[in-house]
């Protein structure tokens, strides 16, 4: 059984998988439990269209292209206006008219949607040469409960997570191969 909550708190139970119902955990639908209804059914098609929805401005729709999280359509459903973005381009500084506009949003997806990187798939055991723009370092992977990768890199006496942003480039030393 799972659950969504909607941006107004409210909270919608989901039924068990393949079941034909949704409850609500209030027994009267009140204005706030429409809207939450409305929302969710919203994200579900959503979810079956591929399509992500900026929390921040929920009418702001990003689709990638054929699956490619690098390349996207943001349109603004309120006002009927789209535009294409690649990743690299969503950060570019001269933009104006409505591509300017649709940036943020498109911004606000590629930064939810972050590049995987083949040390983010590390394994325990592992070492890898890691450069955080100062050279290589070699790291062993360790298995940790702090890190939302379940996995650390150590550098001896400093330990950090494999989605640390600092790391610009990284390769797999033993076992061999593993290039990035």
């Amino acid at each position: 059984m799972g659950e969504f909550i909607a941006s107004n708190g409210v909270r919608i139970g989901l039924g068990v998988p393949g079941a034909e119902h949704v409850r609500l955990y209030e027994d009267i639908f009140t204005a706030r439990e429409v809207d939450a209804l409305r929302e969710f059914f919203q994200h579900e098609r959503d979810e079956q269209l591929g399509r992500w929805r900026w929390p921040e401005r929920p009418d702001y729709v990003v689709t990638p292209f054929d699956g490619d999280p690098d390349h996207v359509l943001v349109v603004q459903e309120s006002a009927g206006v789209a535009c294409e973005f690649v990743r690299a381009s969503a950060y570019g500084p001269s933009m104006s008219g409505y591509h300017s506009r649709l940036a943020p949003a498109a911004r606000a997806y590629f930064d939810a949607h972050p590049v995987r990187k083949p040390w983010h798939d590390a394994e325990p055991g592992e070492v890898w040469a890691l450069d955080h723009g100062h050279g290589e370092r070699a790291a062993i992977v360790l298995e940790a409960n702090t890190d939302t990768t379940g996995r650390l890199f150590s550098t001896g006496p400093t330990m950090f997570s494999p989605l640390n942003p600092t790391i610009v480039s990284a390769r797999r030393i033993w076992p061999e191969g593993g290039e990035s």
